[in-house]
């Protein structure tokens, strides 16, 4: 959990699912193609759903985003679930031969997302928030690149909050105050003001390989 000194609480979800290891290819005599490794993404993509609800449960106007390697494409089921009417891929605001950040065989594909909640989207449907995928990776050999998955980048602006305003943490208790400098007001409090975020996701640059068995096992 995020909370900046402007007064906004922001929920960071990190996802890496299992990987597709063990399913047919998309292009076989196997039509359509068993996605064994299905299974598992679908209970993860639960969890992480209901991680979700627990908390719009508490505040409907939370700022959520859960971003990572999920491993499957956006038409998925378990994006589907993770989703699950509470949740937006923004990957699917890109034009249709934008929306990949993995290439497999010749396949340019979707497996890294950036999802974020309502209270987000809003102003992103104003122009606030700008989302897009960084091809510096899946379209080059493994020797011109630093791993072969493609970054995604997101930047929040978000609005100012009012002054005085308490965070509070939905377990703990009040935890911070945002405002005029007072006896309870922590020192490095400063007035709100408005502050972009940007996030992104994915394995961390590295010259060699993924380790993760992606490389192998997308299909």
């Amino acid at each position: 959990m995020c909370q900046p000194e402007i007064g906004h609480t922001l929920f960071l979800i990190a996802n890496h699912f299992n990987s597709k290891s063990g399913d047919d290819p998309l292009f076989s005599f196997a039509q359509p193609p068993v996605l064994v490794s299905e299974i598992q993404r679908n209970q993860q993509a639960q969890i992480v759903n209901d991680f979700v609800d627990a908390i719009l449960a508490l505040d409907p106007n939370a700022n959520i985003v859960a971003l990572g390697d999920f491993n499957d494409f956006q038409f998925s089921t378990p994006l589907a679930i993770l989703k699950g009417g509470v949740l937006t891929d923004l990957i699917t605001g890109l034009p249709t031969a934008e929306q990949y950040s993995y290439v497999y065989d010749g396949n340019a594909q979707v497996l890294d997302h950036i999802l974020i909640s309502n209270h987000l989207l809003a102003p992103f449907e104003t122009g606030f928030a700008l989302f897009d995928v960084v091809h510096a990776n899946a379209e080059f050999p493994p020797a011109a690149r630093a791993t072969d998955h493609d970054p995604s980048l997101v930047r929040f602006t978000l609005e100012a909050t009012p002054a005085n305003v308490t965070l509070t943490n939905l377990t703990a208790g009040p935890v911070i105050s945002i405002g005029r400098r007072s006896r309870r007001t922590p020192r490095r409090a400063r007035p709100p003001r408005s502050q972009p975020f940007r996030i992104m996701p994915g394995p961390i640059a590295r010259r060699e390989p993924c380790r993760c068995g992606c490389a192998k096992s997308k299909s």
